[in-house]
């Protein structure tokens, strides 16, 4: 089990050794941030938290960790809000019982802290709730936790505006899986979560959703083809293997797009299908602009973040700050999902707390803001050989930012 500083934003978090105290809550993974060793509570026994077997606003979950005994002001938190609690000890274990708000967030990955235990809050964990009990339902426009397992294909249709070009680019991405183990990085609309690790070495920040969807998954690729197709009805652009069939990517238009760049208009995207997956086609649309009305190139850890923006279309706005530092071989996310229709969101501090800080050019460090959209309704795609297919557009800002 790994003890480090974590913590995160729909887009952000951090693991430094300071941190490597205090209590911590287990995650199923090991690595302390997805899935809880959690337990449903009722008055006839108790049974394993998880996404086919969800607990319930109004009973009863215990969460296993370690360091908790001494922790008298122990506060758990269910996505943001207070539940309250007692301490145990279950066969030579600490737990933290708590009972699950009336009016707490519903989904497969809600999260979970402890403040006041420590210093600092503890590492973020998550667990299922539904109203009723059951199998957890993920919204509509995020249906990724019940893929563990299955063959998928996903298609994202990106505009990046950054600090690196004036210009904007625009990409397109495939990704064709076998998943493993799947822990959704994406809390409930409206909530936040964060999670950091040890195991990748050297690394920098994730730069793009694909980045951040892809660094929470283990799989193996499907062959789709030679090649997957884009087209604007007079251009056709070919999106070519990224080193092994299965991942398949190509820049659309940008500044190094010399000749013939894809207009930005209804897209007609195919694959004449390979040794795993068959044939396929669809129509998507690229994703509105979104605005930031006040950057963002500073925060202070200890006041949080209000972010402000103005965005056309009907999605969803996921905010991530991530972080990464070669030097001492960490790096992190925090992912925070804005409830569909609004235009502001705050991240409050104890989000931010178990941050470094980090100035621009940090000698092997580097945090990064990213604000995107996401379609209410993305375009669901069929082909032989897969069980899920889900194409997406999405308008993503980022660049990098100093903590303090």
């Amino acid at each position: 089990m790994t003890r480090c500083s974590a913590l995160l934003v729909m887009f952000a978090a951090v693991c430094s050794p300071a941190a490597a105290q205090g209590p911590e809550l287990f995650s199923r993974n090991g690595k302390g941030w997805g899935q809880a060793v959690a337990d449903n509570l009722t008055v006839s026994g108790r049974s394993p938290n998880s996404t086919l077997n969800s607990g319930s606003p109004g009973q009863e979950v215990a969460v296993s960790g370690a360091g908790l005994r001494g922790a008298a002001h122990a506060q758990v938190y269910v996505a943001g809000q207070p539940a309250k609690s007692r301490l145990v000890r279950n066969g030579g274990v600490d737990e933290i019982v708590f009972r699950v708000p009336e009016s707490s967030s519903e989904g497969c990955a809600v999260p979970v802290d402890v403040r006041s235990a420590g210093p600092l809050p503890t590492n973020v964990v998550s667990i299922a709730i539904r109203r009723g009990a059951g199998e957890c339902r993920d919204a509509e426009f995020i249906p990724f936790s019940h893929w563990s397992g299955s063959r998928n294909g996903l298609v994202l249709l990106t505009r990046k505006a950054s600090e690196k070009s004036a210009v904007p680019v625009d990409e397109m991405s495939a990704w064709f899986v076998k998943l493993g183990a799947m822990d959704v990085p994406f809390p409930p609309p409206g909530a936040c979560t964060s999670r950091s690790s040890d195991d990748r070495k050297g690394e920098g920040a994730a730069p793009t959703l694909l980045d951040l969807l892809a660094d929470q998954v283990s799989a193996s690729l499907l062959d789709a083809g030679p090649f997957v197709t884009v087209d604007d009805g007079k251009t056709l652009r070919r999106l070519r293997p990224a080193f092994l069939r299965g991942f398949y990517g190509v820049e659309l238009a940008g500044p190094r797009v010399t000749a013939n760049p894809l207009r930005m208009t209804d897209l007609h995207v195919a694959g004449e299908g390979g040794a795993d997956v068959g044939p396929f086609q669809f129509r998507l649309h690229p994703s509105e602009p979104l605005d930031l009305i006040t950057p963002v190139t500073e925060v202070d850890r200890a006041r949080g973040l209000t972010v402000d923006w103005r965005a056309a279309g009907d999605s969803v706005v996921v905010i991530a700050l991530s972080f990464g530092d070669s030097l001492h071989q960490t790096h992190g996310v925090c992912f925070c999902v804005a409830p569909p229709g609004s235009n502001r969101f705050t991240i409050a501090p104890e989000w931010l707390a178990r941050f470094p800080a980090i100035s621009p050019g940090s000698n092997g460090a580097e945090a990064i803001f990213t604000i995107a959209t996401w379609p209410r309704q993305p375009t669901k795609f069929s082909a032989a050989g897969l069980d899920h297919g889900l194409a997406a557009s999405s308008f993503v800002r980022s660049h990098t930012i100093a903590f303090r």
